[in-house]
């Protein structure tokens, strides 16, 4: 294969935006690609960022579950201590307590499956990105 723009010159490479074939003196390297000299650089560095992107994306995705999943229970955990007041509250003056102990069975209940939930997602989610 010789050089796209000088015809009568080998090419020592392939540019990575446009295909042609390139000589010493036409290509430039750009992160670890070649690229045509001032007109296909430009390309070439918005692939290599969008492929650095891309490469970090599972790794992202994987934190972002770790957080979500923090949040739940944290949520879960509020909702337990701060939702039992009212029942405490019933019970130490003496009121029928049936509504608040109810009302708190049904927080303990709710956290339960939210925390279940946020532990299965978040490990569907590590098997897929470990498989991508």
């Amino acid at each position: 294969m010789n050089c796209f723009y000088h015809q009568q010159v080998i090419a020592v490479g392939v540019c990575s935006s446009c295909g042609r074939g390139l000589c010493s003196e036409c290509c430039t390297v750009v992160g670890k690609r070649l690229a045509c000299r001032e007109s296909c650089e430009g390309d070439v560095e918005c692939f290599n960022k969008l492929r650095e992107f891309a490469e970090r994306a599972p790794e992202r995705a994987k934190q972002q579950i770790r957080e979500g999943k923090r949040v739940v229970i944290a949520v879960c955990i509020f909702l337990l201590i701060f939702g039992g007041i009212p029942l405490v509250l019933s019970l130490i003056n003496g009121r029928d307590a049936t509504f608040w102990a109810m009302a708190y069975a049904c927080i303990v209940l709710l956290s339960i499956g939210a925390i279940t939930w946020s532990q299965k997602s978040a490990r569907q989610a590590d098997d897929t990105v470990s498989r991508d």
